[in-house]
């Protein structure tokens, strides 16, 4: 787990360090039934673009938060490489050497799936567009201990070209100065239950997103997030009709929303069942 300075806590009993950085705090219950310690996942992104291979520099107008890694496959015969483009469900462009185009995730609606640029190289680059919720990256319905969703399709493009899963960087295109993200994650049994966030004077906060999945346990008590006083979120689960996934909730955020210094409560609820939040912040850290 990398480090963080970002603090995750409310008001109770220390239950987890994180690198002796990143601290989860008991948080503050509405519910005596058992929900679990909070969770989270902290990683670097790096401060500067990618060197990729020629036919990427679209990526700087077009691509936001972004998984990406280099295969060691040999795609230098068109039957590999064409098994390795299979893996795309469209191929908007292509050249002799890399193609792009859209990957299907299928515990997900449509509009969930990234696009990503393919080198016979062995470059495999996983985005989201450039004004894209950063928060889609996390793969909320896998848990906190499951991989992004970036590095779960770049695991699938090395294996199509028979290769080894290998170790994924992150890049935000459109915020080359991050150096971080941090996700705060919460999941409720029931009742409600309230989480802070605290960016410190020192840590500038660029981007950041939120994503509810919610569980509908009673259709007369909508789960519902918010931040402060401020409802973020509030319905009942649904499902995409082309795929028949659970449709996730999904909110942007800023700097006005992280004021650094400063705690900020986030408090998720639901009547009857285990509903999910993610808060993630893409942040530069000194």
């Amino acid at each position: 787990m990398a480090r963080s300075r970002i603090r995750l806590a409310s008001a109770g009993l220390i239950v987890a360090v994180i690198a002796g950085v990143l601290a989860f705090v008991a948080n503050n219950r509405t519910s005596d039934q058992p929900d679990g310690p909070a969770s989270g996942l902290s990683g670097f992104i790096g401060s500067a673009r990618p060197v990729l291979a020629e036919g990427s520099s679209f990526l700087d107008d077009e691509a936001g938060i972004t998984g990406w890694a280099r295969v060691s496959w040999d795609a230098s015969s068109d039957a590999t490489w064409n098994r390795i483009k299979g893996e795309l469900a469209t191929i908007e462009k292509e050249a002799n050497d890399w193609a792009i185009g859209s990957y299907t995730l299928l515990d997900y609606p449509p509009d969930w799936d990234p696009h990503v640029w393919v080198h016979r190289d062995g470059w495999v680059v996983v985005y989201w567009p450039r004004d894209e919720n950063p928060a889609r990256l996390v793969d909320i319905k896998a848990g906190p201990n499951a991989p992004t969703l970036a590095a779960t399709v770049i695991s699938t493009f090395a294996a199509a070209g028979g290769a080894p899963t290998p170790a994924v960087s992150y890049y935000h295109f459109q915020q080359p100065g991050a150096n971080r993200f941090v996700v705060a994650w919460k999941q409720l049994g029931s009742g409600g239950i309230t989480f802070s966030i605290t960016v410190p004077a020192d840590v500038a906060m660029l981007t950041g997103g939120w994503a509810v999945l919610p569980c509908g346990g009673n259709i007369k008590y909508p789960d519902r997030f918010r931040k402060g006083s401020t409802l973020l979120y509030e319905g009942y689960p649904g499902s995409d009709p082309t795929r028949g996934s659970s449709i996730v909730g999904l909110g942007l955020m800023n700097t006005v929303d992280l004021p650094a210094g400063e705690a900020v409560a986030f408090t998720v609820s639901s009547s009857a069942c285990a509903v999910t939040a993610v808060v993630m912040l893409v942040v530069r850290e000194p």
